[in-house]
């Protein structure tokens, strides 16, 4: 350090430098070869899943291998698309997880009702289930 004050640190100074704020951004001609890669995925074999189609544009070198390409190229680029009426909604698979998980409630009276509203119901389809009932430790106090 001098006797005139240093006005701030310096790029070799080992302190913190900003990078810059630049995106490098794609062209629509590249967008474009993008879209036309999706259709041609999808054109010879649908359904298929978003993850799919992303795997299949990284094989072809449509984009990176980045988890940030899957969400910031591949569901955006079939959302719109899609909306678009350009690819059918029957090509894109949602093979959502399905999730077993009982039902819960917030009290022994909320559970009452909810089997009273029910009883008629499952007697009428005659439906070949057991009921499962299960109790917090909460209840307990």
């Amino acid at each position: 350090m001098s006797d005139m004050g240093d006005v701030g640190p310096t790029i070799g100074s080992g302190f913190y430098v900003p990078k810059s704020i630049k995106r490098n951004r794609r062209t629509k001609a590249t967008i474009e070869g993008i879209r036309g890669h999706i259709d041609d995925i999808l054109s010879k074999d649908n359904p298929q899943t978003v993850r799919q189609v992303f795997y299949a544009l990284t094989v072809r070198g449509a984009i990176a291998k980045l988890e940030a390409q899957y969400h910031g190229t591949v569901v955006r680029l079939l959302t719109e698309m899609r909306e678009e009426g350009r690819i059918p909604f029957g090509s894109i698979a949602d093979n959502t997880r399905w999730m077993r998980k009982p039902t819960t409630f917030t009290s022994p009276g909320e559970f009452l009702h909810a089997g009273a509203q029910g009883y008629r119901h499952v007697c009428r389809a005659r439906r070949d289930t057991r009921p499962s009932i299960t109790r917090s430790r909460s209840w307990l106090h």
